[in-house]
């Protein structure tokens, strides 16, 4: 049986090729919504914000490809002198607010310790280079 991880819909920014697939959970199962080489586009991002949709979903064979999404994310709101400071914002919170949904699914496992790390040395660096925030 495939395990699925719940995600924040802001961490899946719109328009990038997601290499892990996206689910929508339904009242009896999980409907694939991006598959891997796809990305979510606007119309449909914009279209599950105003339905309230706050999560989606992974699987936890993905989990890695994910993690790998939201680093390379974090990496870019560091490096990239261009990115507004609102999307610095939204893609640091995501990634915190990732790491601490971790922690409160497995408040002992190495996984949500690196995880919070990681969060925490992200922000600390974001808010060095853009004095914005």
């Amino acid at each position: 049986m495939n395990e699925y991880v719940p995600v924040r819909l802001s961490t899946i920014r719109p328009l990038l090729t997601l290499d892990f697939r996206v689910f929508i959970k339904l009242p009896s199962k999980y409907l694939l919504y991006v598959k891997p080489g796809d990305s979510l586009d606007c119309e449909r991002l914009k279209s599950l914000k105003e339905r309230k949709v706050k999560k989606l979903f992974i699987s936890g064979e993905d989990e890695s490809q994910y993690q790998s999404f939201l680093d390379r994310g974090l990496k870019e709101a560091i490096e990239n002198s261009d990115m507004q400071s609102s999307e610095r914002a939204v893609i640091v919170s995501g990634v915190a607010s990732d790491a601490i949904e971790e922690v409160a699914r497995d408040p002992g496992s190495e996984k949500a310790f690196e995880k919070t790390q990681k969060a925490a040395k992200g922000l600390q660096d974001v808010l060095k280079s853009d004095p914005q925030l």
